[in-house]
């Protein structure tokens, strides 16, 4: 049985008819926490059969409250989410046709992910479709620091979403007074799919890794490493 990517949601509101012309508002909530997630202003005209609507969602997350999980099980992994999020889109329809779009900011926000805890992180994202869900390329992410073995600062995210993939275009960061980068790769949004990438090292020093380690009071090493580093990671 396929993963849902989306939390199921409820809709309610009321559209007024006259002169063929439908307009009016909905309201939308997460179904399993009647949380308000969305307010939808519509227009559609019977006539043409055209027809749009415009979505507006400002979200609040709060590590006692709303989390990204409650918006999709992709999500999951980011917890302890503090910060705002603003979304605005746009869907239009004719008989044959349906286009939509949208943009995503995301200012300053600080949440658990599964390398740590990442900290002022922020992003704007161009969606060149909503259903599927897909984003232009280039899109940009950045984030002052993750707290992992050896902490992670000024990091920057180079990525483009699609139906099936997120495609990492580029990543750099510094770390243990050096350098690390991934390879452009392609991570499937399947969540039993096995990834595979390369880590790209520069004068990365080895010792601080070490001493982060539970090898700290066995084990000294002074080195710095250049080169890159093949790897893989699945439920395998």
């Amino acid at each position: 049985k396929p993963t849902p990517r989306f939390a199921p949601v409820f809709a309610s509101g009321r559209l007024n008819l006259a002169d063929a012309q439908w307009r009016g508002t909905i309201g939308v909530v997460i179904a399993k926490t009647s949380r308000k997630l969305a307010t939808v202003t519509v227009h559609h005209d019977s006539g043409t059969s055209r027809g749009e609507a415009s979505i507006v969602s400002d979200l609040v997350f709060i590590p006692e409250g709303f989390q990204p999980g409650e918006l999709s099980p992709l999500l999951a992994s980011l917890t302890q989410a503090k910060g705002n999020a603003q979304f605005r889109g746009d869907v239009a329809w004719t008989a044959d046709t349906q286009t939509s779009g949208g943009t995503l900011i995301v200012d300053d926000a600080d949440f658990n992910g599964p390398l740590g805890a990442i900290k002022h992180a922020r992003t704007q994202v161009t969606f060149t479709s909503l259903t599927p869900l897909a984003t232009a390329s280039a899109q940009t992410l950045t984030a002052q620091k993750i707290e992992w073995l050896v902490p992670f600062s000024d990091l920057l995210l180079r990525f483009q979403l699609d139906e099936e993939a997120l495609r990492i275009e580029s990543f750099e960061a510094a770390a243990a007074g050096g350098h690390v980068a991934l390879m452009p790769m392609t991570i499937s949004l399947h969540p039993k799919a096995t990834m595979s990438g390369r880590l790209k090292l520069e004068n990365f020093k080895l010792g601080a890794l070490v001493a982060a380690s539970n090898l700290a009071d066995k084990v000294t090493l002074d080195a710095a490493v250049t080169g890159v580093v093949p790897f893989r990671y699945g439920p395998a």
